[in-house]
């Protein structure tokens, strides 16, 4: 099915299946359908933006980026600026696991172009206060960039909340969609402006030898062939989440954060990084205060009694290995998780080794 590249009866059923998700992912964000756009991977979004935005216009020459930014966000951040020329800057963390807001006010300036710091960083289960960088960011007409992967559809839902200009997150995971979809959501002012720096198929409306013309928003943003069969299953997967209702994922949410937070804690020989409060869906930890047990073995461990964790550097080599320089172990909540997956978390083995 190929969306918005035929007349024949196939290829409009795909396109108005896009655009019927795109008006419910509207709908449960509290959003207009023009401000959505769909993607297959944060990367390829991610590059969208940066090659796409007029680096010269202000004499603007920095990226600043969060510690805590996933290797998605990150390392196409990075290459762009070594393909472009760039300065990146780094705003780290202080000893509470939070952003250091008086470093992102020293370095966001106007030299600064984007500036991207993702919701709900991997491991540490914080949540970074992007209205505020924004706050900062938009005093010097910076674009702010946000991945809110872990934080938009599980406690929060209204995407334009994050306060970032352009809002990207996967939605296989928390809109528990199929694998290989990204929904983006751009400021109308931005999206406006902005030429992508990625495009082809239906994101322009007339070529010629020497011009192109850009397609409006969203459809500039959405380039190549669109992953159709991700986008049916976003579509009942949103179905999924309205019928359970926000305030009830919230409250189960809430509730199972808890539980894990307070199980964790009993265990003396569990060390649990980040702080401890009931909006927290990833918890990371290691096994073994003062020699801690290799991470790999642990989730093994724990693989064998039917309980899946991810462990290692994970998707962010500086900021987990500024935790333990081997790894941790991540375990991560959702809907459908119940109150006895947790308690097998509590009673395992490996969690009381040590």
């Amino acid at each position: 099915v190929s969306s918005r590249r035929g007349a024949y009866s196939l290829a409009t059923r795909g396109a108005e299946l896009v655009e019927l998700t795109r008006k419910r992912v509207a709908k449960l964000t509290s959003t207009e359908p023009s401000m959505v756009s769909f993607h297959n991977t944060v990367a390829e979004t991610v590059s969208s933006l940066v090659y796409g935005m007029s680096w010269n216009r202000g004499h603007r020459d920095t990226i600043v980026m969060a510690e805590t930014e996933d290797h998605d966000t990150m390392v196409p951040l990075f290459r762009a600026a070594q393909v472009l020329g760039l300065h990146v800057r780094t705003i780290p963390i202080g000893s509470d696991y939070c952003l250091d807001l008086d470093q992102a006010a020293a370095l966001i300036d106007n030299q600064t172009g984007l500036v991207a710091v993702g919701c709900s960083p991997i491991g540490i289960g914080t949540h970074n206060d992007v209205q505020e960088v924004s706050k900062i960011a938009h005093e010097h007409e910076a674009i702010v960039l946000s991945d809110a992967t872990r934080y938009l559809g599980l406690f929060e839902f209204d995407a334009m909340s994050v306060g970032a200009d352009v809002t990207i997150v996967s939605a296989n995971n928390a809109f528990l969609a199929p694998p290989g979809i990204v929904i983006q959501w751009v400021d109308k002012d931005v999206a406006r402006e902005h030429v992508p720096g990625i495009l082809g198929g239906s994101t322009v409306t007339a070529v010629t030898l020497t011009s192109f013309e850009p397609a409006l928003y969203p459809d500039k943003f959405e380039p190549g062939l669109m992953n159709v069969p991700s986008i049916a299953g976003l579509a009942e997967a949103v179905d999924y989440i309205v019928t359970l209702g926000p305030k009830r994922i919230k409250s189960h949410l809430q509730s199972l954060s808890s539980q894990l937070s307070a199980g964790l804690k009993e265990l003396s020989t569990v060390l649990v990084y980040g702080p401890v409060h009931p909006h927290r869906t990833t918890f990371g930890f290691n096994v073994g205060v003062t020699e801690p047990l290799n991470c790999h073995d642990v989730a093994m461990f724990m693989d064998q009694l039917g309980i899946a964790v991810r462990s290692g550097l994970l998707c962010a080599h500086p900021l987990v290995s500024s935790l333990s320089g081997e790894g941790i172990v991540q375990a991560s909540i959702h809907v459908y998780n119940t109150s006895e997956d947790l308690s097998l978390i509590h009673i395992s083995e490996p969690t009381r080794l040590g």
